[in-house]
């Protein structure tokens, strides 16, 4: 049996992780030979299927030793396959792979792979402090690994990308169709089609290459950085640095790198990376720590790529350069963006799945009419090009790029609306969105918070310590305020920079805070007193909390002041006797919609200070004494309710995802209207975190809770638990989930299903699965949710058959935004990496704005393929009954109903069709082998079949009828006579009836008269071919036209025209577009009820 080697977690690879790897070995004698007998052909199909590729050009090696390439399969299970190489690394040769520009190197001790990164993670963290400068001969064996220190965006040349987009499957079928115009000699309508396809994609071409130009930008720099080296300090170009260089930072730059602050402490803004542009401390590493270096751990140390410099709190700064160019975080976002997901292909390939069905169908009518072809003696060849045309009306090779000018219009549309769409296919995913999932801080509430005061323990009722009492009221409290945070005085000391919660605190403390140069320390100062920061432990989900180790001159103590979750904060305190009480109050002053954080302390022995300052966070943080509550209030934006409402009457299910408390949060899902009305809300919680058991809490309208308590051993305690929640579920109750309670699954459900002992447990699992997904689908409210939780949520609901959009500001939000369908962020220009869609201003408007352009963008692709292959089939059948006649359509008659007047351009102009104002109630039917489609489509056909039988027969009852009676001169089709010019006019006055039938407006787009343009074209065209079955006046010579000069006939044959055009749109009015909608609307519901009543029955195992 091969065993592939493992692939190892790395940190410089951000998303775009590797599940596996494959030894491979080309076959090259096999590869040459085939290549150049199918004269490259073999090359193109392999290029677009890897499994072919493999099965013929490549065996499957068990070592690397006898293997020449890698298939490797991506987290998104996506196949490349990659060559093998080998390079000096670490003093001897070891052989890797480039994969989207990150090496991967092999370790045969360990049988796997890893991405190429400075060895840091897992080291002593006063190891790499006392890191020391790199000599000449490293530096170049660095540049070999990693390359130049900066991120290359390649903007193509206008011939380049033409020549990438020629060899797109897509392009395959326009080619097709070119081919077949050569073939009969249209040479004006291949001339203008090829014309029209480059004018298009010269068009894309400016977009691609204005939004690469951007990337480019916000990717360059060229700085002169002061590096210390064996040989002395240098000043050398940014990107010049490797992993392991040592820089001198004595000015406010933008870091073109990632890494780690040795010496020194600053205050600096990234909000390129997390689009928040709050300024922070960062401050070295501990020289005498001897814990080992995360990442995740040491964010206070730590520099990311694109972060700015505002203020040195000394003369210099030293820094240790741990990752560049596409390793670093900035860039693995920017990798990310070179190399998306793959888009969802739905629509693509039911497109050509339905393409397919109806050169089937068409086929089959094709050959019912071969004999009349024999009939009147047109030759193979001509036969051949009638079936050829027959495909290309079927597989209509313009609809890629009309699709494509549509999104773009669309994404112009957003813009005016200071909306930026970075990924274009996101626009019709955006059309199918059936759950939102808010943030709530920032995103549904203003980022502004105001703090009210605090509240003391021993305080009765909810009395609140306001500012003007603060200094004579808590001395403890007083110095937490103070010292606890992470803000500090700008430059003229005139101004406190950082978290907006931290200014006030700092504010409404009324300490002077600063940095002691000498000490080089942060300080606070009041009358004549002083503390010190000692160390700072930043605020982390992990933890939930910030803490800080001070001195206190004026007393000469010191002190841990921390701050974080009420909740935490209480559950570390060194006495438990009075935690009832404690989150009795915490949850009066939740109910009131407040945002609390907890405080505390506790005192340290100077004796023991420094082997504390050494300790784990987790221990220094633990035996505290509870000081009290910091309360905020956090208002609504002013439109959230407005938008919130509206989205739920187009019944958009709605859910807050948050890390605040979970009474706050409901509080503020009871503002917004995101709650129903209802009469309680359940809340699950995991309080008692060696339980195995969740607790379930019932909050009344008043926000008093209750616990719901259950009797029996565990199986029968989780079946009582589910019952009571089913029950709940079935009353429309309204359901609140902490990330305790999310925990509480997901630990119990990562053991592997193999590995469940006996069929009570298998059971037992499979019951508690489906007990989470349940509560998963049906919880509206998220809280106390960590960053990996959030996207986690998002995961679940995706597979539980929603289609998800996420609406986040903060950095904690981005694992969500990439996971969901779409992503929406708020931020300035320099946030634009955040998220698919980035909104200028901070109103939840956008995500209305943005689910209106993409249900527009879908149904309008969804109506132009339909009526695209519509119009196909109506030109063959013309073709089919032209035939009768010995006749067809001439070249100029092709060109024009083609794109002087004709559907190309139409369909165009069709894409600038806006979407309605206001979000309704409605699920767009993307399927195109739904039944209505299926039976629009044939009935259109026989329609069309009719209308043909009866204007011919119009025709040749006529006195002046001039019958064609033979083929030209060479033996093809005639394309002079009165058949020709009556099924001319036929075609174009259906083209009519083919848009209006189509085309839906409310409750997705605007009527089709504001689309002015198209409108006005379309009139043009009926008018022009209404007139023409009268007059000859404006015809044109090159159409070669021939009248019928019979008035009866003219009248009857418009009559029949409109007539029939008015049956297709009367039944896609009734049926379509009503009966069978509502019918669809009631089979997406059922389809919704199922996946609940799945889980339910599964509940009943």
């Amino acid at each position: 049996m091969i065993r592939h080697p493992t692939i190892l977690k790395s940190q410089v690879e951000g998303d775009l992780t590797i599940k596996q790897v494959e030894f491979l070995r080309l076959k090259r004698l096999t590869f040459y030979l085939v290549t150049i007998f199918s004269f490259g052909i073999s090359s193109i199909v392999c290029y677009f299927n890897i499994n072919l590729k493999k099965y013929f050009f490549y065996s499957t090696q068990n070592c690397i030793e006898t293997s020449t390439h890698v298939l490797v399969q991506t987290t998104n299970d996506k196949f490349q396959i990659e060559k093998l190489n080998s390079q000096i690394k670490d003093r001897t040769l070891q052989t890797y792979f480039l994969n989207r520009k990150i090496k991967y190197f092999y370790d045969q001790s360990e049988h796997s792979f890893q991405a190429l990164q400075l060895e840091i993670e897992g080291k002593k963290i006063s190891e790499i402090a006392k890191s020391s400068p790199q000599d000449p001969q490293e530096i170049e064996q660095k540049i070999q690994l990693f390359g130049k220190s900066f991120i290359e965006i390649k903007v193509p040349s206008y011939f380049e990308y033409m020549g990438s987009q020629m060899f797109q499957p897509m392009n395959f079928i326009f080619y097709f169709g070119q081919l077949v115009l050569l073939l009969q000699l249209f040479y004006s309508f291949f001339a203008i089609a090829l014309s029209a396809q480059i004018i298009i994609m010269s068009i894309i071409y400016i977009f691609v290459r204005k939004t690469k130009q951007q990337l480019k930008e916000a990717c360059m720099h060229d700085l002169q950085v002061q590096v210390q080296r064996s040989n002395g300090i240098q000043t050398v170009s940014s990107t010049e640095l490797v992993p392991g260089d040592i820089i001198i930072i004595n000015q406010n730059i933008t870091l073109p790198f990632d890494c780690i602050l040795l010496e020194g402490q600053m205050q600096v803004n990234e909000a390129n990376i997390t689009g928040e542009s709050i300024p922070v401390i960062k401050s070295p590493l501990p020289s005498n720590s001897d814990l080992t270096f995360k990442y995740e751990n040491q964010k206070s140390q730590v520099l990311l790529e694109g972060t700015s410099i505002i203020k040195l709190e000394m003369d210099s700064a030293k820094a240790l350069v741990v990752r560049t160019s596409l390793s670093s975080f900035k860039g693995q976002i920017i990798r990310a963006l070179l190399y998306p997901k793959p888009f969802d292909k739905r629509f693509v390939l039911q497109g050509a799945k339905f393409s397919l069905l109806m050169v089937l169908f068409c086929s089959i009518a094709f050959f019912c009419v071969l004999y009349q072809y024999y009939n009147i003696n047109l030759s193979n060849w001509q036969i051949t090009l009638r079936y050829l045309d027959m495909i290309q009306f079927c597989v209509p090779p313009a609809v890629p790029i009309i699709i494509n000018a549509m999104i773009f219009f669309g994404l112009m549309r957003l813009k005016t609306k200071n909306i930026l769409g970075s990924d274009p296919m996101k626009q019709i995913q955006a059309g199918r969105i059936q759950t939102i999932c808010f943030d709530k801080t920032g995103t549904l509430t203003e980022n502004f918070v105001e703090i009210i005061g605090y509240s003391l323990p021993q305080h009765e009722n909810l009395t609140i310590v306001g500012k003007d009492e603060n200094s004579h009221s808590n001395e403890i409290i007083d110095k937490i305020l103070g010292i606890c945070h992470q803000a500090s005085a700008s430059d003229d000391q005139e101004t406190i920079v950082g978290d907006p919660i931290d200014i006030q605190m700092v504010q409404f403390s009324g300490w002077t805070i600063g940095h002691d140069q000498e000490k080089k320390l942060p300080f606070a100062s009041k009358k004549d007193n002083k503390l010190y920061s000692l160390l700072v432990n930043e605020f982390h989900s992990e933890f939930q909390s910030m803490s800080v180790v001070s001195q206190d001159t004026q007393k000469n103590k010191y002190y841990l002041f921390i701050k974080g979750s009420p909740e935490v904060i209480i559950s570390r305190c060194h006495s438990q006797e009075q935690k009832e009480a404690y989150l009795q109050k915490l949850h009066q002053f939740a109910v009131k919609g407040y945002r609390v954080l907890g405080l505390g302390y506790k005192e340290l022995s100077f004796d023991n200070l420094e082997n504390f300052i050494k300790m784990q966070r987790s221990d220094q943080e633990k035996d505290i004494c509870f000081s009290g509550f910091l309360i905020f209030k956090n208002n609504l934006k002013k439109d959230t309710k407005q938008v919130i409402e509206e989205l739920k009457q187009a019944e958009l299910k709605i859910k807050i995802i948050s890390g605040d408390n979970p009474i706050t949060t409901i509080k503020i899902a009871e503002e917004c209207s995101i709650l129903k009305d209802t009469n309680s809300i359940i809340l699950l919680d995991h309080a008692k975190q060696q339980s195995e058991f969740l607790n379930i809490y019932e909050i009344n309208e008043e926000g008093h809770k209750t616990e719901i308590t259950f009797q029996g051993n565990q199986e029968q305690i989780l079946q009582q638990q589910i019952s009571f929640c089913v029950d709940s579920i079935k009353q429309n109750k309204s359901f609140c989930m902490t990330g305790s309670a999310q925990s509480f699954f997901q630990d119990r459900l990562q053991i592997p299903k193999e590995h469940a002992q006996g069929a009570i447990q298998q059971q037992s699992n499979q019951k508690l699965e489906s007990f989470y997904k349940l509560l998963i689908l049906h919880s509206q409210i998220f809280a106390r949710t960590s960053p990996e939780q959030k996207a986690l949520v998002v995961k679940q609901v995706k597979e539980l058959g929603q289609n998800v959009c996420m609406v986040g500001d903060g950095a904690n939000d981005c694992s969500a935004i990439r996971e969901a369908d779409i992503g929406i962020s708020f931020s300035d220009a320099d946030g634009q990496f955040s998220a698919p869609y980035i909104s200028k201003y901070p109103s939840i408007e956008c995500v209305k704005q943005i689910l209106l352009e993409g249900r527009a963008v879908l149904q309008t692709s969804r109506e132009i393929f339909k009526g695209y292959i519509q119009i196909g089939i109506l030109r063959f059948m013309c073709f089919l009954a032209l035939s009768y006649f010995y006749s067809g359509l001439g070249d100029f008659q092709m060109t024009w109903q083609g794109y002087i007047f004709g559907y190309t351009m139409n369909y165009i102009l069709y894409g600038l069709s806006k979407p309605v104002k206001n979000l309704q109630k409605i699920t767009i039917d993307d399927d195109f082998f739904g039944i209505h489609t299926l039976i629009s489509m044939v009935f259109s056909l026989l329609v069309f079949s009719c209308q043909f039988v009866v204007i011919l027969n119009i025709l040749q009852d006529s006195p002046n009828y001039i019958p064609t009676t033979q083929l030209q001169s060479n033996g093809h089709l005639a394309i002079i006579g009165q058949e020709n010019t009556l099924m001319f006019i036929a075609v174009l006055v259906n083209y009519l009836y083919i848009y209006l039938s189509n085309y839906r407006s409310s409750p997705i787009k605007q009527p089709i008269f504001k689309n002015y343009l198209f409108f006005i074209s379309v009139l043009l065209q009926a008018l022009y071919a209404n007139i023409i079955i009268f007059t000859d006046k404006i015809n044109v010579s090159s159409m070669n036209l021939k009248p019928i000069y019979d008035n009866d006939a003219e009248i009857k044959i418009f009559f029949s025209l409109h007539g029939f055009g008015m049956i297709i749109y009367l039944f896609d009015f009734i049926f379509t577009k009503n009966l069978f909608s509502k019918a669809y609307q009631k089979k997406y519901q059922n389809k919704q009820q199922q996946i609940t009543f799945n889980l339910y029955q599964k509940l009943q195992i």
